[in-house]
């Protein structure tokens, strides 16, 4: 019964008019109405979205694909999973700009470092000339290995994401 009630429930509360609303329940007829309205506003979405691409990258995405993605985004589970690990890339994507800052402001300290102990003008030009090479080095580096952290995420939020996709369609 609590699972008949809960597969009736799926339109978001907000979204109802305050007659149906209260009745708590909605027929399976206006179920499937709003579920084929809620198609067409995401396919809408989604075409808009498109043609704001770059021309190369519209060429690539059929309407085919786009009107899947509209299907897929009909399920709430799957569209808040991938909320969730867009949320999880952008707090990972904020510490990794922090680890990059972290490095830089390391640069910084050791340049303010070397300045303090040189008084010599030409020896603190030349130390810093070799330090600018070396922290160059060492930001391309820490750059790439922030690129590949970055990918190995976006690698496993991708397959856990497929893992859920196919799930869902199993059930």
């Amino acid at each position: 019964m609590a699972s008949e009630l809960e597969e009736r429930e799926i339109i978001p509360q907000d979204s109802l008019s305050e007659e149906s609303s209260a009745a708590h329940t909605i027929d399976p007829y206006q179920n499937q109405e709003y579920l084929q309205r809620k198609l067409y506003f995401l396919l809408e979405n989604l075409k808009k979205m498109h043609t704001n691409l770059p021309e190369q990258y519209q060429m690539r995405i059929s309407f085919e694909l786009l009107a899947g993605l509209a299907n897929t985004l009909l399920n709430d589970t799957i569209f808040e999973i991938a909320k969730g690990l867009m949320e999880i890339q952008h707090v990972t994507e904020a510490h990794l700009m922090q680890v990059r800052e972290k490095v830089e402001n390391d640069h910084q300290l050791e340049v303010k470092q070397w300045e303090a102990k040189i008084q010599d003008p030409e020896e603190l030009q030349h130390i810093i000339a070799l330090m600018k090479i070396k922290h160059g080095k060492n930001m391309k580096e820490t750059d790439m290995k922030l690129v590949l952290h970055l990918d190995q995420k976006v690698f496993i939020q991708n397959v856990a994401y497929m893992c859920v996709c196919q799930s869902i369609e199993i059930n």
